[in-house]
């Protein structure tokens, strides 16, 4: 979104990110994203004996939206789907082995968990990337890696302020930015 150019800072792709995040964000509160992890969280929770963990439920949502936001995640499941190639999937797996440690020092045991929702969501795009692979441009990519990106700010926000900007309810902006880059490029 911020670019130098010229010895100057520059907006760029300030519409589609408005638009994007926007719309992406109605539908996620309309269908309540949150309420549903939410929910999901505490149903682990109970399963694994952890009742007395109050920030179990929030180590889970803000580490699953961290692992499953990023373009990494997304990217690198669709060259799984398309080419096969498991590299970035690799180096994404590294990365997230060592956020997840780092937030479990902290959040504990609930960020472990976050291995379900993200082995789910980037199966899931690897499934549909073999399908779709034909119709997604690389503008679409660089669409999703910007609103991504502003999502992952939002969750930091989250944590260092302990605010409640519900970030999982802004998941579908990503759909919104692939078929955005998609239709606009």
């Amino acid at each position: 979104m911020l670019v130098i150019e010229n010895s100057s800072l520059q907006v760029q792709n300030f519409m589609m990110i408005i638009c994007c995040l926007s719309i992406g964000t109605i539908v996620g509160e309309k269908i309540d994203i949150d309420h549903q992890i939410t929910n999901f969280a505490e149903y682990i929770n109970q399963k694994t004996n952890n009742e007395n963990n109050t920030k179990f439920t929030t180590a889970f949502v803000n580490t699953s939206c961290i692992v499953c936001i990023g373009a990494m995640a997304i990217i690198g499941a669709i060259q799984d789907g398309v080419h096969g190639d498991i590299t970035i999937l690799t180096a994404k797996g590294i990365v997230d082995c060592i956020i997840v440690c780092i937030m479990s020092a902290s959040l504990g045991k609930g960020c472990v968990f976050s291995a379900i929702p993200v082995s789910l969501f980037q199966g899931s795009i690897t499934l549909l990337a073999i399908f779709i692979h034909r119709l997604i441009v690389p503008a679409a990519l660089d669409d999703l890696s910007c609103v991504g990106s502003i999502m992952i700010f939002c969750v930091g926000l989250n944590m260092i302020f302990d605010k409640k900007i519900r970030v999982s309810n802004m998941l579908p902006a990503i759909l919104v930015a692939i078929i955005w880059g998609t239709i606009f490029h």
